[in-house]
């Protein structure tokens, strides 16, 4: 009993804590993207500036997921759990999404580099 109310107690504000590290993180990482944007002559073709933005979305959204995990320690209904596993589910997606074309642009960048040494 003391137990489940110290969890009821502590864990919104943990999760709340580790949600805003991921909005932080966001919001960090799209100024970066923009300066990177600006400072390159706002050149649609170079991949740097959605990258750096790639890349913060990829790590907010771990800080966001472990929120939602916390979370989980409070569903009392199978409706709020089966909303939370939603979530979470679009986060996981997302984060491989992330990945994926974090990997794809640095093999492109890797090429770039490695033509541009052979002229």
């Amino acid at each position: 009993m003391f137990f489940e109310h110290l969890l009821e107690t502590i864990v919104p504000y943990i999760s709340g804590a580790i949600e805003t590290v991921g909005v932080i993180i966001i919001f960090l990482g799209a100024i970066k993207s923009l300066y990177i944007f600006i400072k390159n002559g706002f050149d649609l073709g170079d991949k740097e500036a959605a990258v750096t933005l790639a890349k913060a979305m990829s790590m907010s959204l771990s800080f966001l997921l472990a929120g939602e995990i916390l979370h989980t320690l409070l569903t009392r209904t199978i409706e709020d759990l089966i909303v939370i596993v939603g979530i979470a589910g679009l986060r996981v997606g997302l984060h491989f999404v992330f990945h994926w074309e974090i990997k794809v642009t640095d093999e492109g960048h890797e090429e770039e580099k490695k033509l541009a040494k052979n002229k």
